[in-house]
């Protein structure tokens, strides 16, 4: 868990950053597009249910051992539909896109 250096309420909690993420959180670039590969590598389609019928937790990438909700397929196509959101900028506008995802240090 980090504390990411940004403005606004939601920043005030630390938050789990994966190790493939955190080179970019210590580079300042605290939306970095490999955020979108933690669901599309959590994803188990073959997860065996819990005795309750639901999916079991998964650990959550971030190599803490904490566990996360199950990330279904609805998950993964959010993830993907917000990549594409983000690339669909990048090509139209790549300098706004730059100042959107990275934070001088």
């Amino acid at each position: 868990r980090t504390v990411l250096p940004l403005d606004g309420p939601e920043y005030a909690v630390p938050v789990r950053v994966c190790d493939c993420c955190m080179k970019d959180v210590n580079k300042g670039n605290y939306f970095s597009l490999r955020r979108y590969l933690t669901p599309l590598q959590l994803y188990d389609p073959d997860a065996p249910p819990s005795s309750s019928g639901k999916k079991k937790a998964v650990d959550d990438g971030a190599g803490s051992g904490e566990k996360t909700k199950e990330i279904t397929i609805h998950t993964v196509a959010a993830s993907l539909s917000s990549l594409s959101v983000d690339v669909e900028s990048m090509v139209l506008d790549p300098t706004s896109f730059q100042e959107k995802i990275t934070i001088p240090a």
